[in-house]
This record gives structure tokens, C-alpha cells and sequence, in this order.
């Protein structure tokens, strides 16, 4: 690596930032990560661009240059790096740093989504689950598909909430799969957004029944870690269960541009963060994509 690094291979010079930024062989040094990073994002390498372009987008290790940040990750996305295209459609989802435009971040979403990305799909089915101002009508039909395609492909948790959501809150459409047991998958892969509405969904369909409740949970094998945090008394009180129902109502998720899961209604409302600890604790593993696996 370090042969082929010297003599300016891109490939190799990405690789690198992986070894350096994991600390996994090596240990971790963040400058030289950036450092070989740069190397070859200035030969157009697009996930080394990506990489760089998060760094400084969300000030990991680096002061927060949003707007450079943001020619990083543009750039990657020029060069084809489908991940990149769901941090851009997210770009103009957001509208904070772009003008906001729905359609360009549905264009820039389906190119992330046509290479299986969960994130642009969910994303997509957040859009079309509840429409967007006159733009976009709402289409229970594309949702209900970009949520599956999420859900069955990836595993993905959010997407189980957010297609149970759409079903638990619309109930002219008829059901085509079993709320309760989507939202226990999503709990037992550790989104807890979904045991309250899965409290929900079981005084829904059961009331004030008890036994029923446990019967049904104990079906469907979820964990005993999670049984114990469900609130018996909260769910089986109809007062409790209709301020609850009405405050879920509007709670659905996105994921933002370091695919995190925000409120899709907080959308172009967060405030910018600045990591200074070097944790990098609010971005997620794809931060390190391909490191051991895949570095083409």
C-alpha cells in the first residue's frame, strides 16, 4: 500500500485513509486519513471525495467547512459514487445549504435507490407516504413499494416503522402484512421509536385485553429484554392510548446526510453540529465503507 500509495495510486491512497481512519491494523491518525484522502480525492476518486466531503461537511476532526464539505461530496457524486447521490438528494430534500428542490432530491435519491441504498429508499418512501406541498401528492402505492424494497433488501429498521405508520394511520388501505410483527422485527434490531408504536398497534387491535397482549407477544418471540419495557398500564388505559395515538400521529423518519434517522417533520429545522471530541460518534459506519472488503 504504501509503495503504491507514494506513487500517486488513487486506489491505493483511499485504501490507506481506511487503514489510518479505522485503526484497525494501524494505529488511528486522523491527519494522515485526511491526508491520503485528499491525495486521492484530488485525482477524482469519488469515495475518497465522499469521505473528505463528510469530514468537513460534519467537522469530524476538522474545523466544519459545510460549503467545502459539500463540493466534496457533489463532486464524488459526479463521479458516480451512489452513496454520494443520496447525501445530495438529501442536499435539496433539506433545502438548508441548496434552494430546496423536491424533485432534483428525488432524482438524485432514485440513482442512490437503483444500487439497493436503503437510505434513498426510505427517503423516497417518506415522500411519497406523505406527499410534498403541491409538488408531490401523496402515493400510498410508491411508499408502501420503497419501504419493502428497504425493508427486504437491508433489513432496514426505520423503513419497518415508517411502513407500519403509514398502515397503522391509514386505514382506508387495506393491510398487507402484519403490523405488530414488522414493528417487533424493528425493535429487536434496536429502534425504540418502535415499541411506542407498537403499544399502539396493540391496544388497536386488542384494547384492554391483557392476556391477549402478552399471548401475542410471547407468538412472536420478542425479546424479554424488550417485553419488560413495555408499559402494560399506559396501553391498556383508552385515555393514555388516544393521546398517544394522537401525538404518533405525525412521527415518521428520515435519514439525514450522514444516515442518522431524524423526524421527517424536523427536516431543514436541525441545527448545524460541529463534532470537537474526535469520536465521530454521530456518523455512521458507512463512513468506513469497504475497509477490508472492497476498495475499487
Amino acid at each position: 500500500y504504501s509503495l503504491a500509495a507514494n506513487q500517486n495510486h488513487p486506489q491505493a491512497q483511499y485504501g490507506f485513509g481506511l487503514l489510518y481512519a479505522s485503526g484497525k491494523y494501524i494505529p488511528r491518525d486522523m491527519n494522515k486519513a485526511i491526508h491520503y484522502y485528499s491525495l486521492a480525492a484530488k485525482q477524482n476518486y469519488p469515495k475518497a471525495q465522499y469521505n473528505l466531503g463528510l469530514i468537513y461537511f460534519l467537522g469530524i476532526f476538522k474545523k466544519q467547512n459545510i460549503y467545502k464539505g459539500i463540493y466534496y461530496i457533489c463532486n464524488s457524486a459526479f463521479n458516480g459514487n451512489k452513496q454520494a447521490n443520496f447525501s445530495v438528494g438529501f442536499l435539496f430534500h433539506d433545502g438548508k445549504y441548496y434552494g430546496k428542490d423536491i424533485r432534483r432530491a428525488i432524482k438524485y435519491y432514485k440513482e442512490a435507490s437503483s444500487f439497493n441504498n436503503q437510505y434513498a429508499k426510505n427517503n423516497l418512501g417518506i415522500i411519497y407516504k406523505n406527499g410534498f406541498g403541491d409538488e408531490i401528492q401523496p402515493n400510498i402505492g410508491l411508499a408502501n413499494e420503497y419501504f419493502k424494497e428497504a425493508i427486504n433488501q437491508k433489513n432496514d429498521k426505520i423503513a419497518m416503522y415508517n411502513l407500519a405508520h403509514m398502515y397503522l394511520y391509514n386505514e382506508q388501505y387495506k393491510e398487507e402484512f402484519d403490523i405488530i410483527d414488522l414493528l417487533i422485527r424493528s425493535i429487536n434490531v434496536n429502534f425504540e421509536d418502535s415499541l411506542t408504536l407498537l403499544c399502539i398497534a396493540l391496544f388497536k387491535k386488542y384494547g384492554c385485553d391483557i392476556n391477549k397482549i402478552i399471548k401475542r407477544l410471547n407468538e412472536n418471540a420478542i425479546k424479554a429484554k424488550n417485553i419488560s419495557m413495555i408499559d402494560y398500564k399506559l396501553i391498556t388505559n383508552k385515555s393514555s392510548y388516544e393521546q398517544l395515538y394522537k401525538h404518533y400521529k405525525n412521527i415518521d423518519f428520515l435519514y439525514d446526510i450522514s444516515m442518522n434517522p431524524i423526524k421527517s417533520n424536523q427536516i431543514g429545522k436541525q441545527e448545524k453540529k460541529v463534532i470537537t471530541n474526535g469520536k465521530a460518534k454521530e456518523i455512521t459506519s458507512i463512513f468506513y465503507e469497504g475497509f477490508g472488503i472492497d476498495i475499487n
